[in-house]
Order: C-alpha cells, then structure tokens, then sequence
C-alpha cells in the first residue's frame, strides 16, 4: 500500500512539474527577436526565432490577435496528455501566418499538440488551378518507419486558403515497383513515395481531431489523411489497407473551393478524404463549389466530396455536400464509400446539385476487399446532372457483399435536361424502405431487375440486388408504383426503430449553404420533405 502511494506521489508530481515548468512565447509585430519572448510586453517578432526555440512539453506559442507573420512554423517538439503543445492566437482576433509558397505550420513527428485560432495564408490558387505554392497549410507528418503511432493532435477553428492542400495528415505512400513517369508531376508537387525495405512500414496517428476550421481555394485537397507502405499498383498506386489512422474525427468544418489540378490526374482533387483508417467519423461539415479546374483529359478518376477509400468502421453523418463539378466521364459525387472499405455508413447526410452522384460505392483496382457498408436515412436531391449513363441519385458498382441500402430519399426533378437516374446499382446490396421522388415519367423496376431496364431505376448486373418496400412517387401525374408487398411508411421503417432526421431539402434551390441536418433539430420525416418538393416544383415549374 506505502509502494503505491509513493508512486502515486511521484506521478503526480511529474506532471506537475511539466505544468510548472511550461513557458509561453509571445510574437507581435511590434515585437523583437532581442527579447526574451516570454510576454506580451517582451514578445518575440518572427516565426524564425520560434523555430530556434526549445519546445517543451505544456510550452504555448501564442502570436497577437489580428496581426500577420510571414514564414513557416516548423514543430518537432512533443507534449504529453497532460502538457499539450499550443500553438494559438492571444488577444483580440486571430493571428495569420502567411507562408508564401511552403507551408504554414508543419508538425513532423510529434504528438500531443494542439492548434487552434489562428488563420494560414498561402501564395494563393487562382480559380483555374494556377498557383506557386506547392506545400500544405496544415501539414501533420509523420516520417518514422517504426513504433507506436502518434497521439493527439488536435486542431480548431483554423483557417487556410491559398495552399497546394489545406490540413493534411499522412505519411510518405510506400510502393511496390516503378511508378510510370506521370507521377513525376505529384513528388514534383510535394507527394513522396518510398519502397519499403523488409520490416518498414509507415506510423501514423490516433486521435487526430480536426474541428471547427475552414479550408478553401486550395488546388488539390481540403482536408484528408493517407498514409500506407502498400499500393494497389497500376493504374491507380492508391495506398491500401486501414489501420494506419485510428479513432480521427472532422467534424464542423467547411470545405469550398478546392480547384483540381489542371495538369495531372484529377482522382487528387479530395475536398474531404479519408483513407486508410479504422474507427473515424466525419459530421457536421459542409462541402460545397469544387472541382473547377480539373484535368478534362484525366484517366484516372474525379473529384468527390467526402470520400472512404481503405477504411474499417468509419461514419459520415449530418454532412451537406453540393456543386461538386466533373470535367470527366465520371465522379463529381457528394460521397462515397470507395475500394477497400468495409464496415463503413453514410448516414444522415444531404447531398444536392452535384454533377456526379449523391451516394455511391464500388471497387477500384487493386483496392483489397470491400464489404459490409450501408448507405442510410440520407437525402440526394437533383444530382447526377452529368454523364447520366456514370451516376445516379444513389449508385453502386461493381460487387460487394452484405451492402445495405435502406430509408433514403432521392428527388430528381423533371427540369434537368440530363435525365438521371435516381438509383443505378450494381451486385451485393440489400435495397429496401427506399422513397424515389421523380417529377417526370418513369416506371419503377424491382425484384430481378434486368441490365439495360429503362427509367429512372437502372442496373448493371441487377440480378443480386434485392429490392424491397421502396417506393417511386410521380409528382407530376401523382400515379405511385411499388413491388405489391408493404408500401413504405417513413413514420414506421420496418428495419430500424430509428426515425429519419433530415431536414427538409427544399432549400437547395438557391444553392445557399445550409446547416446539416443535427440531430437537436428534431425529426422531420421524407414524406414532408416529399410534400415540399412537390410544392416546389409546381413553384418553378418543373
């Protein structure tokens, strides 16, 4: 019991000797790097004697509210769980760096640091995807081969614009053979591949938790996290398998503007991405106005709003997604649940006017096993305006065992000259309690729904997919088809206890932003969002 208590005692004395020992440097513009830094009235001037600084565990970087630094805040320093690093703003307003054509902040190889408050500027991308800066704003990175992951980092309210990518954590992409000399473009812009030597791997990271920030008019991504020391190899080198990232979570953030490149392949244009990883969730963000500047001779893939590839357990919920555009014969979705995936939902989210997809999963090649997934209680409303015979208002592709589709709602008015389909699917998925609002003509195709069946329910190889209880509703006409079992009831789905919480999608008529369906705004089923997008449409004349 004494040997207890004394360790008790020692620990408790560790940590606060790390709290004691803490120091917080101050920047100012109206600073100087003479001082000694340590307040507000002795602040430091320049991001360049942060850099010469010893950080310790609990230390805070603070730099004045309002004022402007140039240069590149480089951390390699740890904290711990109960000394965190800070690097924040002080004062009134938020502080920005401006980092030209590096980066903004870097933290390499480090754990348990926080960022928060502070607002990161680069050399800028025009809307045409030209830019000089060939870095990340945010850049988390870790280069170790060996060892446990990293923990903790944790990043709010932080803004970044101008970048070659917004806030990014990763490790360099390992390889297996010669990459073709395309890729030459993406380490020339930054992106580092390796072969791993017997025993290497890469670590990553747990517990990264990016909130409450802004990323916007950067050229290939907002935010994502990639990180594996295996490729899928040709033609995609998509780095394969989950777990490199553990227990992430984005939530509230707001995407825009991320062009595309106008060069490469445009499969790099991820406004919000997430690969390799187990046990994360994305909500609460809105994505919105990407894709601009993509490469219209790209092979490879398109841009999609908020993407899984590689990933176990992951969730997407109360998320708004909309104009993602496509300069190609396909993409351009909302979101997706991509090759490798399994176990991963996309749920309670709202996805409306985007060239490609609503909801979509299917294989790549190359991509290990995919399986398991459900699409569920989302809502898609006029998307797929683009390559018609590439998306529907939900899509699959390819086979995947155990998909469950269930308790969606898809609008697809009659004014769009495209004609999509509102579900066009492919082997493996469960589709059920579905409601399919179409302001035009088109039969509903259920059961051992045939490939090459016409209207607004389209298959591939539909002979595995079994529909169930899902309803196509003619505004225009008011006729109504199901498969003669049980009409779908919103108010008493027969798979889940769980009411739908969508809000209404009336809104994304004027393409204004709005707020994710959460859950304090209480349930507001798809038969009254049904009734309001027949209302609308007889309003615009649909």
């Amino acid at each position: 019991m004494r040997n207890t208590v004394a360790l008790i005692s020692v620990m408790v004395l560790v940590i606060d000797t790390q709290v004691l020992c803490a120091e917080t440097y101050y920047l100012s513009p109206g600073g100087s790097d003479a001082r000694a830094g340590t307040s507000p009235q002795n602040a430091w001037k320049t991001i360049h004697r942060v850099n010469k600084a010893s950080l310790q565990a609990g230390d805070s970087v603070l730099m004045e509210g309002g004022g402007s630094f140039p240069g590149n805040l480089l951390v390699r320093a740890s904290g711990t769980a109960n000394a965190p690093i800070t690097i924040a703003s002080f004062g009134g307003g938020t502080a920005t760096i401006r980092g030209g054509d590096s980066y903004g902040i870097r933290l390499l190889n480090c754990q348990f640091v926080e960022v928060r408050n502070l607002q990161l500027v680069g050399s800028g991308v025009t809307p045409l995807g030209k830019s000089t800066n060939k870095a990340i704003g945010l850049d988390i990175y870790s280069t170790v081969m060996t060892g446990k992951p990293w923990q903790s980092i944790h990043v709010d309210r932080v803004t970044v614009k101008g970048f070659r990518e917004g806030i990014v954590f990763h490790t360099p992409l390992g390889v297996q053979g010669d990459l073709p000399r395309s890729y030459d473009h993406y380490r020339a812009n930054g992106i580092e591949f390796f072969k791993p030597a017997r025993g290497e791997g890469v670590v990553g990271y747990n517990d990264v938790q990016i909130t409450n920030c802004e990323v916007g008019e950067c050229l290939f991504s907002g935010i994502y996290g990639w990180g594996s020391a295996r490729s899928s190899g040709k033609p995609w080198f998509i780095p394969v398998g989950n777990g490199t990232f553990t227990n992430c979570r984005i939530a509230g953030c707001v995407v825009h503007d991320i062009y595309c490149d106008p060069v490469g392949d445009p499969w790099l244009g991820t406004p919000i991405q997430l690969l390799n990883a187990t046990g994360c969730t994305i909500e609460r963000c809105t994505i919105r106005h990407c894709g601009q500047a993509a490469n219209p001779k790209g092979s490879q893939g398109g841009i999609g709003g908020l993407v899984f590839l590689e990933c176990d357990r992951c969730v997407a919920q109360f998320n708004e997604c909309h104009h993602m555009l496509t300069t190609i014969r396909f993409d351009g979705c909302a979101f997706d649940i991509d090759g490798g995936c399994t176990n991963c939902v996309l749920q309670y989210n709202y996805s409306h006017d985007n060239e490609g997809s609503g909801f979509q999963s299917g294989p790549f090649a190359g991509c290990s096993p995919l399986g398991d997934n459900t699409i569920r209680y989302n809502i898609s409303q006029d998307d797929a305006k683009k390559n018609t015979d590439n998306t529907g208002g939900i899509m699959t592709w390819g086979s995947q065992p155990r998909g469950q589709i269930y308790n969606n709602t898809v609008f697809v008015c009659k004014g769009l000259k495209s004609n999509p389909a509102a579900f066009r699917g492919g082997d493996g998925f469960a589709v059920r309690n579905n409601i399919f609002v179409v302001d035009c003509h088109g039969a509903l195709k259920t059961g051992h729904v045939r490939a090459h069946d016409t209207g607004h329910l389209r298959g591939e190889k539909f002979r595995r997919v079994a529909f169930s209880n899902s309803l196509l509703k003619e505004t225009e006409d008011g006729e109504t088809a199901h498969d003669g079992r049980n009409q779908y009831d919103p108010y008493t789905p027969q798979s889940r206890s769980l009411e739908p919480r969508n809000c209404s999608p009336s809104g994304g008529e004027s393409g204004d932003d709005r707020q994710a369906p959460g859950a304090g705004q209480g349930p507001k089923p798809a038969n009254s969002a049904h009734r309001e997008c027949a209302r609308r449409s007889k309003r615009v004349g649909c």
